[in-house]
């Protein structure tokens, strides 16, 4: 804390046992770099953290029956800001990778076909792919099938 916030939190408390808590993680200096104090810094990332994990819907949760694989998981992380605006964006042939920092040392201007695509294919379900088969002749099977696609 500043000098003249402990002598401010002195003249409206009797003691520094009867600081409340709002008011003292106010008070503490900001990390570098920080608009916030190591305290309040830490309840913050340990309550989103708690928030995180009890929710059983947060994507990044794999204990539950249809749940993303690690593999799926990896190609959800590819999907960034940068790579939507490339794939949608009228005439957008280059970005910064980080799309929401300006383009600078570290994150420098690239052609669109440097950002990674998600493979969408770590979702097919190997169970409703197309399979190819040769029929038996049957009475509904024309004679000049010999193959046929079928889901």
């Amino acid at each position: 804390m500043e000098p003249e916030q402990v002598e401010g939190m002195a003249m409206m408390y009797e003691s520094p046992e009867d600081i409340e808590l709002y008011p003292a993680l106010l008070a503490e200096r900001a990390l570098p770099g920080a608009a916030l104090g190591p305290t309040l810094a830490c309840l913050m990332a340990s309550q989103l953290l708690r928030w995180r994990r009890a929710d059983r819907f947060w994507y990044e949760n794999t204990v539950h029956p249809g749940a993303f694989t690690e593999e799926q998981l990896l190609e959800i992380r590819k999907a960034t800001l940068s790579r939507i605006i490339c794939d949608h964006g009228e005439e957008v042939h280059e970005i910064q990778p980080n799309a929401f920092l300006l383009a600078g040392h570290g994150n420098e201007m690239t052609e669109c076909a440097n950002i990674p695509f998600p493979n969408l294919n770590v979702w097919t379900d190997a169970s409703c792919a197309r399979k190819q088969y040769t029929h038996q002749k049957t009475l509904f099977t024309p004679d000049h099938v010999d193959s046929y696609f079928d889901w």
